[in-house]
Formats: structure tokens, C-alpha cells, sequence
């Protein structure tokens, strides 16, 4: 038997056993628990620095990012959040939606819309645009910052 018969054996063998234990549907969701938290913690320190460096630049408190409905600021300060998670870090908007900030997908989509199609010639849009666009490129810093970290550990592992 090859490597490859011999793992889908085991899977197998491990949904079965599973089966025995629980129902399809406790096994679904502990299944679907663990790759939703793989997928995390790779992205899990990034997320916070995304939604904190939101948070410093307009001086609001996390709570009140994830959890009000403001205007204003605030309002730019979501959108702005938005954008960093799905355009820079490649989370779904499904996946902010459900997970960060607890709202309907269609939010998202339209705080991601705001910036696509924003207007240089209106004040309010141009400065939304450089806000953001800072706040990537602080972001964007910390993330090659990380890597070269890690490289150099590991590195120095090797």
C-alpha cells in the first residue's frame, strides 16, 4: 500500500472511530473548531496589531471598534479595519464578519467598497485614503519585521 492509501486508511479509520463516540454533528463542529483555530493562529497576532494600530490612530478603545455603531471616525476607523483584514492579512469577509467583529458579511463588503472606490478630490475620502494607506504601511513593516525574526531563528535553530 502506498503512504498516500495508507493516510486516507487512517483517516478513515479516525472518522469511524469518531462516529462510534459522537454524533455527525458534534464531529463536524469539533472538526470544523480545530481547522477554524489553525488557521488563527498564524494570523493571530497579526489581527490584534491590525486592530490595535486602528485603534491608536483615532484614539477609541478596541471595545468600541468591534461592538459600536458609530459615525463619524468611528465609522472610518471599521471601514479602515476592515480593509487591513481582508486586503492585507487575506481574511474572508465571511471570517471577519463571524469571528471579529460579529456583524453581517454585507458590512464588510461595503466598508471594503468604500475604499475601492474612493475619491481623491473629495476631502473627506482623500483623507480616509492616507489614513489608511499609513496604517498599512505600518502593518505591512510589522509583518516583515516577524519573518525576518523568525528567519533568523530559525537560523540560529539550525
Amino acid at each position: 500500500m502506498s503512504e498516500d492509501n495508507k493516510d486516507l486508511a487512517r483517516l478513515l479509520k479516525s472518522i469511524q472511530e469518531g462516529l462510534q463516540k459522537y454524533s455527525v454533528q458534534e464531529l463536524n463542529k469539533a472538526i470544523v473548531a480545530i481547522l477554524k483555530k489553525g488557521g488563527t493562529e498564524q494570523n493571530g497576532f497579526n489581527i490584534d496589531y491590525a486592530l490595535q494600530i486602528v485603534c491608536d490612530e483615532y484614539g477609541i478603545s478596541r471595545y468600541t471598534l468591534l461592538h459600536t455603531n458609530g459615525r463619524g471616525d468611528i465609522q472610518d476607523a471599521k471601514r479602515i479595519a476592515y480593509c487591513l483584514l481582508h486586503i492585507n492579512l487575506g481574511l474572508t469577509i465571511r471570517y471577519i464578519a463571524s469571528n471579529i467583529f460579529k456583524c453581517y458579511p454585507n458590512s464588510i463588503a461595503s466598508g471594503i467598497k468604500k475604499l475601492k472606490c474612493a475619491d481623491v478630490n473629495i476631502k473627506h475620502e482623500k483623507a480616509f485614503l492616507e489614513r489608511y494607506h499609513q496604517l498599512r504601511k505600518k502593518l505591512i513593516e510589522n509583518i516583515t519585521q516577524q519573518q525576518q525574526l523568525q528567519h533568523t531563528e530559525h537560523e540560529n535553530i539550525s
